[in-house]
C-alpha cells in the first residue's frame, strides 16, 4: 500500500525548539509545498496562501489545533529542515508512482539557480546548481540534487545519481561534459 506524502514528511526530524510549537512539521511543510505549487513564491506569500485557504486546510489536513501557521512559523520550518533529508523523503514518496522501465529515455542536465552567484567579479565564481534526471516518456522528474560549484562538479553529481537510480541498459542523454575518457561506465 502506498504511503501519503504527509506520512513520509512525519519521518523528518523536527529541529525546532519544542517550547511554543503549535503546528507539526509535516503540516507546515505540506502548506509550503501546496503554496509553491499554487504559485505563491516567498515566505509572506506562503503565509497569504495559508490564510486564504485556512478553512480547506483545516478541513482536509485536520491539524491538532484548528488554525494555520503564520508566515513566520513557515519561515522557521524552512530554516530548520534539512534539505537532503527532505529530498530523500520526497524521493521515497514519489518513486511509489514512477516505474523505471527498460524502454524509456532519460535526460540528465544541470542548471544554475538564479540569484545564487557570489564572487561575480572573480574568475572562480561560486553559485548553486541543480542536476535533474527527467523521464521523457512519463514527463516526470525522477530525482534531483543541488551542489555548490566550488565544492563539487556536475560530473560527480551525475555519477552519484546514476548509481542511486540504477539506470543500466537505459538510454540516457547528457551534455558533452560527461563524455570524458575516465568517466565511469553504466
Amino acid at each position: 500500500m502506498k504511503k501519503s506524502l504527509i506520512e513520509f514528511l512525519r519521518e523528518l526530524p523536527d529541529n525546532r525548539r519544542e517550547a511554543g510549537q503549535r503546528h507539526s512539521i509535516e503540516f507546515g511543510l505540506i502548506i509550503i509545498i501546496m503554496s509553491i505549487m499554487s504559485g505563491y513564491i516567498g515566505i509572506r506569500a506562503m503565509g497569504d496562501f495559508a490564510k486564504r485557504n485556512k478553512n480547506d486546510l483545516i478541513k482536509y489536513l485536520k491539524p491538532l489545533k484548528p488554525r494555520v501557521p503564520s508566515f513566520s512559523t513557515l519561515r522557521r520550518i524552512l530554516l530548520q529542515v534539512n534539505f537532503k533529508e527532505l529530498k530523500e523523503v520526497f524521493y521515497r514518496w514519489s518513486i511509489q508512482y514512477v516505474e523505471i522501465g527498460k524502454d524509456e529515455y532519460y535526460s540528465i542536465d544541470g542548471k544554475s539557480i538564479k540569484s545564487t552567484l557570489s564572487n561575480y567579479s572573480e574568475s572562480m565564481q561560486d553559485f548553486i546548481s541543480i542536476v535533474t534526471v527527467f523521464n521523457q516518456k512519463q514527463k516526470q522528474v525522477i530525482t534531483q540534487q543541488s551542489y555548490h560549484n566550488k565544492k563539487q562538479s556536475e560530473i560527480s553529481i551525475v555519477q552519484e545519481l546514476l548509481e542511486e537510480l540504477d539506470l543500466k541498459g537505459r538510454t540516457i542523454t547528457m551534455d558533452a561534459l560527461h563524455c570524458q575518457k575516465n568517466s565511469k561506465k553504466y
